[in-house]
């Protein structure tokens, strides 16, 4: 669509061609003329042509509900190409592929897929002069100081130095697929309010409006979900250290002569890349692909000691979101080799290592009276829990919430052991 066409004939295009349902926009500005645009949107051709030509200096937009249009709006370039990145996502390529409008950022416009849930999303990224936010908050306090002693003059100067500290949006998700109405500005002779040009379209329309991709999809169904994800790869953001030991389902007591668990020497002797490679999953810039996938984003992210992962797609049946824990190289192993049987997990990693797990303790109660309930006297030394001189088993358990709920369990059992006047013996059987 060529720059130099009038108003006019961009909004007749626009009904047209591609069905779209427009709102006239106030002049270089992104404000509908009308407060109640919803209900008064252009989407028969002649009618919208008849209404430029009397108003040729506003500008259009486009009622995304109605037109059944998104956008992804893209605010922040170099940011955005950060999480592309990350997701081995070519954005170029989509540009190219897109219709994409270009104003003070970039907007790809794509049709709403039928049944389609896409709601609403904004990702903002903190100021790389202010990781923590830390500065911005502390000018926002001395300016609400400012502000209840009078000073306006003094409060007004600090929120305008606070902005440049402020937090900023590195790219929205626009649709209306909810009960919320949204409008997009399109291309014609408007000016765009902050740059002063005109929006025009880098990639043009066309007939078969497409859809967004699979990956784009489902990040936009499942926003709120993978929000974190994307807010984690912005790359001064201050991220403590995680604990990322090896976590098991179980863990062994033994070991081999240096006194590492079985699950510890396998972590140790098993690459967790490498590990990862041989059960399917795959490299994609600094993230993994899980074979379970089906959006193709890479929700695999290893941790800085290499050891441990955390797995966000809630496809994989090890996602991290899910269990709460990081996922390591046995972890991988008792699971597509043992079905998650982590005992004979264990057993085959232990043969393989050349160790023998440590066998477990046996205890061994030998009861000493059988009546219900017994007298005894007790130590000096025995808690006040324990000093009535007659138990009964039927009585409730001395460490218990409010509610009745059993609590410090070893003093529990120490209680049930004095009552039943047991003596406990350990042997251990190798």
């Amino acid at each position: 669509m060529s720059a130099g066409k009038s108003t006019a004939w961009y909004a007749e295009r626009y009904t047209s061609k591609f069905n779209m349902h427009l709102i006239p926009l106030k002049p270089n500005s992104k404000l509908p003329v009308m407060n109640d645009w919803g209900l008064n949107t252009l989407s028969d051709p002649d009618q919208a042509r008849a209404y430029f030509e009397q108003h040729p200096d506003q500008g259009i937009g486009m009622a995304l509900g109605p037109s059944r249009m998104a956008s992804l709006d893209i605010d922040c370039e170099e940011s955005f190409r950060t999480i592309c990145h990350n997701y081995g996502i070519d954005l170029d390529d989509l540009i190219a592929s897109t219709p994409t409008l270009k104003g003070k950022g970039q907007r790809l416009v794509f049709q709403v897929p039928a049944d389609a849930d896409m709601p609403y999303g904004k990702l903002n990224w903190p100021n790389k002069s202010d990781p923590t936010g830390e500065i911005h908050k502390g000018m926002m306090r001395q300016a609400a100081e400012c502000g209840a002693n009078g000073d306006t003059a003094a409060e007004a100067e600090i929120r305008e130095s606070a902005k440049s500290f402020a937090r900023y949006t590195v790219f929205e998700l626009r649709s209306s697929t909810g009960t919320a109405q949204r409008f997009d500005v399109l291309a014609s002779q408007s000016k765009h309010p902050d740059t002063g040009r005109p929006y025009t379209w880098i990639t043009q329309p066309r007939t078969d409006w497409p859809t967004p991709p699979l990956w784009l999809l489902t990040l936009w169904s499942k926003f709120e979900h993978m929000k974190p994800q994307l807010q984690s790869m912005c790359p001064w953001l201050p991220v403590a250290e995680p604990v990322s030991a090896p976590v098991a389902r179980s863990t062994p007591a033994g070991g081999d002569h240096t006194g590492k668990s079985v699950i510890d020497a396998y972590c140790d002797a098993n690459d967790l890349e490498s590990e990862l490679s041989r059960y399917g999953y795959k490299q994609v810039g600094k993230r993994w692909l899980s074979p379970h996938s089906s959006s193709g984003l890479p929700g695999v992210v290893l941790f800085p000691d290499g050891k441990s992962c955390w797995i966000h797609n809630s496809s994989d049946p090890l996602c991290s979101e899910d269990s709460g824990k990081p996922v390591n190289s046995f972890d991988l192993f008792a699971y597509y080799d043992h079905n998650n049987d982590t005992s004979k997990a264990v057993k085959h990693a232990a043969d393989i290592l050349g160790m023998k797990p440590e066998p477990r303790a046996r205890i061994q109660i030998t009861p000493q009276h059988t009546a219900t309930t017994v007298t005894t006297t007790p130590a000096s030394n025995t808690p006040a829990a324990f000093t009535r001189a007659t138990y009964n088993l039927a009585d409730p358990l001395p460490f218990c919430t409010e509610k009745g709920k059993p609590v410090q369990h070893a003093d529990n059992l120490r209680e049930v052991i004095r009552r039943i006047g047991a003596t406990v013996r350990y042997n251990v059987i190798r």
